[in-house]
């Protein structure tokens, strides 16, 4: 462990090191994220997220650096002049701004498992949050999970798709209009 360090610039700005990397900026806070990445608040220029990745450098690190993303109004961030940061149970980030309260989360984008060439898709969401496609040349298909189910009493060109208020689903198709109602499929 390396002892805090002070020193001030010429122009009077403060840099506090602990060691290796340093950060240069004025900031009012700093939270670490449920991935170790570095959020820092800036009173003025937004917020500023730095990797793990990047924070096992050994040079010093000023808030400009083109590895720290940057967050700002022109972002869809409610105002640049950030105070408060908390971090939530779920692992969601919330800003306060000046303008607002900003909420950060993870969404990671997941690829799904329909068959490769399938394409125009009429897709619904089912009450269980299986995934229903029908498409313009495949069978009928639900994705539960990882699990791709087909149902071939369905053939393709099935162009829309629509979840009733009771949770069935309808399938309007070149070959007519099917109903998936209790997990069973009518015509």
């Amino acid at each position: 462990i390396h002892p805090l360090d002070r020193s001030v610039a010429a122009d009077g700005t403060e840099h506090w090191s602990f060691g290796q990397p340093q950060i240069r900026t004025n900031s009012a806070g700093l939270l670490f994220d449920s991935e170790g990445a570095l959020w820092i608040n800036t009173l003025g220029d937004g917020m500023r997220r730095l990797s793990l990745e990047d924070q096992r450098g050994t040079r010093p690190i000023t808030i400009d650096d083109g590895s720290i993303e940057s967050f700002t109004h022109l972002n869809g961030l409610t105002a640049n002049y950030v105070w408060p940061i908390l971090k939530d149970r779920e692992g969601n980030i919330w800003i306060g701004s000046s303008a607002g309260l900003d909420r950060f989360r993870v969404s990671p984008f997941v690829k799904s498992h329909f068959p490769p060439g399938a394409h125009d898709f009429a897709l619904v969401a089912d009450n269980h949050g299986a995934i229903w496609a029908g498409t313009t040349n495949r069978e009928l298909m639900q994705l539960s999970g990882t699990t791709l189910t087909r149902f071939p009493q369905v053939p393709p060109f099935v162009t829309c798709a629509y979840r009733e208020p009771d949770g069935s689903l309808l399938f309007g198709a070149r070959h007519g209009l099917w109903q998936v109602r209790d997990n069973k499929l009518i015509r």
